[in-house]
């Protein structure tokens, strides 16, 4: 092995192994953490059934479909690798998400190595990257794998550009074709990585020879050609069709979110410099007009553009570092409109630039002082730095599990219906059913016309048979949002419980209007047709639910249901057998469902419950 090689890996052992060895430390406890069911998890993982296997069928559905209003075929097919690995082990897919960070962490460490040649300015740089505590919504959420992917691309993309500059004409074009190669994946993960063409430039004007200006442009053209088709792509996927985060413009137009974004700027300005009250959601308030927070906003933003000025002109290098922390907020900065205004995980980008360009100011600063001097300089920053592993492994606990979450988030946001709901539903999955119905009031006193809460709740008293209480709840949700198939389908349960078949059937075909191949649906309509006693249009819409998922214990049950009422007890009886076969156990629906009625004395009947049940 080439003796270089091995002085070069010799040379930075102990800061990569400090590094990983403490991410991993800080972010141990979140390998006992459960899936966020609540918040995404379960539509990326557990209910996704493409993850389960590494298959070329799950590939292709990877990269052909959009997932919770995003096009990240590789964030799928990660979580592809992990399933096979550990099956749905929560604890596999986040020591991925750990594992990624990490190497995010070293391949900062050595960008900020190449670029001054000073590992500490890299160590420094890398620790508050991997160590600060809005990081932790990145790497603890198995949902953000998109963000730890993105940026493991772009940076291995950024290396891969800067051996190009560096190299000779022999050999540059293989680092070349690298770097567009690793910036397809990142944009595949999460388009986020689009402002890697900006990036680029920014870099050739402050670290490269101003005298070849004119190449620029034209080695920027595939780049830009790829972010232009992710671009199209992304778009697309935000679309409400599509269950983006897209959303119009406020009702007061784009000057109203301009100024509301220039309050977010100083809020992520505060809670990077003091990471305390942190939360998974923020609510900034809309700003329709300019008050003393948008004026004092704007005063801020004017001197960073100032001071962003000044260095520039003194010191481009450090002006790289500045800028790329606002050209990583550009994406996440309503230039697209999305729904969500403020995130930790939009500061996952940003954070390179600002992580770097406080480690060149702080080991510069330390150049220019000796003695007592740099002894102080040298406790101010460690009392600055220092606390950053405990704050993040403090807010690791947060999101150990759904109602830890939503805890602290009605904690931090107890004006935000989303925060209240999303706690109901975590009481829900805790079994706490009267507190989850005290949080989903609390989100309809704050909004009467909510619509998850509506239905959340509606569905709530169904589960627990207080049909009466559940009704005007969902009369509300389905009269306010009647193309919210959810709501209507639980609207149809309450009408079916209450034996108002004529309307349950009504609502169900209303879901089926927008929703033709709702199995659920269609097995819902089939069961009011068989209290109605229509066996053949509840055979019909049996058949279609079968066709659309297989046949299952419960389906044969039902079709048994149906022989019986259609005059065929024989077939009635081998359909209920194969039920018993594959599993049906519910002896009490046996013992008490009066489509059964017509052959309980039979003895061939009564065999075959002795048989399974021994009753």
């Amino acid at each position: 092995m080439d003796k270089t090689f091995l002085e070069n890996i010799r040379h930075h052992l102990i800061p990569v192994i400090v590094l990983v060895g403490a991410t991993f430390a800080v972010y141990a406890g979140t390998l006992e953490h459960d899936f966020l069911l609540n918040w995404d998890d379960s539509l990326y993982v557990t209910e996704n059934e493409t993850i389960r296997g590494i298959t070329w069928e799950h590939v292709k559905e990877a990269f052909t479909r959009f997932y919770v209003g995003n096009y990240a075929p590789i964030q799928i097919i990660s979580y592809m690798v992990d399933h096979a690995a550990g099956g749905l082990r929560p604890g596999i897919f986040i020591f991925t998400n750990v594992l990624l960070h990490a190497l995010n962490g070293m391949l900062l460490y050595l960008l900020l190595f190449r670029l001054t040649r000073r590992k500490a300015v890299g160590f420094l740089a890398a620790f508050i990257f991997l160590f600060h505590p809005v990081q932790v919504e990145s790497v603890a959420w198995i949902s953000q794998r998109k963000n730890l992917l993105a940026m493991l691309f772009f940076l291995a993309s950024f290396h891969s550009y800067i051996s190009y500059r560096l190299t000779e004409k022999t050999t540059s074009m293989f680092y070349y074709t690298v770097s567009v190669a690793a910036f397809m994946p990142a944009l595949l993960s999460k388009p986020v990585a689009i402002i890697l063409p900006l990036v680029l430039f920014l870099y050739d004007l402050c670290y490269r020879d101003t005298s070849d200006r004119a190449s620029w442009l034209v080695n920027k053209i595939s780049f830009i050609s790829v972010a232009g088709a992710a671009l199209l792509i992304a778009l697309k996927s935000q679309l409400p069709e599509n269950d983006g985060g897209r959303i119009s413009y406020a009702i007061e137009g784009p000057l109203s979110v301009f100024y509301t974004m220039l309050t977010v700027l100083v809020r992520y300005f505060r809670i990077i410099c003091w990471p305390t009250e942190l939360s998974a959601l923020y609510m900034p308030p809309m700003k329709t007009g300019i008050d003393a927070t948008v004026a004092l906003s704007a005063l801020l933003a004017v001197v960073l553009a100032v001071f962003g000025s000044y260095l520039y002109r003194r010191s481009r290098k450090l002006f790289f570092w500045y800028a790329l922390f606002f050209i990583g907020l550009l994406p996440v900065s309503q230039i697209v409109p999305l729904v969500t205004l403020m995130n930790d995980r939009y500061l996952y980008f940003p954070l390179v630039g600002a992580a770097a360009f406080f480690g060149l100011v702080a080991l510069s600063s330390a150049d220019r002082v000796s003695g007592l001097r740099k002894g102080a300089l040298a406790v101010v920053l460690g009392l600055l730095i220092i606390p950053l592993p405990w704050l993040s492994w403090q807010r690791t606990s947060v999101w150990s599990s759904d109602l830890s979450l939503w805890m602290d988030v009605t904690s931090k946001t107890p004006g935000s219906p989303l925060a209240w709901n999303g706690l109901g539903m975590s009481y829900i999955d805790a079994g706490r059913f009267d507190e989850a119905a005290s949080a989903f009031l609390k989100a309809l006193a704050m909004d009467p016309d909510y619509e998850l809460a509506l239905n959340n709740i509606g569905a709530l008293y169904n589960s627990r048979g207080k049909i009466t209480e559940a009704r005007p709840f969902l009369l509300k949700a389905t009269e306010l949002f009647p193309e919210n198939s959810n709501g209507l389908m639980n609207l149809g349960i309450n009408y079916y419980v209450s034996h108002e078949y004529q309307n349950a059937e009504l609502t169900f075909k209303k879901v089926l209007a927008l929703k033709p191949r709702s199995a659920d649906a269609l097995l819902r309509l089939g069961d009011v047709y068989l209290r109605m006693r229509k066996p053949e249009m509840a055979r019909g819409n049996f058949q279609k639910a079968i066709d659309l998922e297989g046949s299952t214990a419960d389906m044969e049950y039902r079709l048994a249901c149906v022989e019986v009422l259609s005059g065929h007890p024989d077939e009635a009886l081998k359909r209920l057998q194969t039920a018993l076969d594959m599993g049906y156990d519910d002896y009490r629906k046996i013992a008490q469902d009066a489509c059964l009625n017509p052959f309980r004395r039979r003895s061939d009947f009564q065999g075959l419950i002795q048989h399974h049940f021994g009753k």
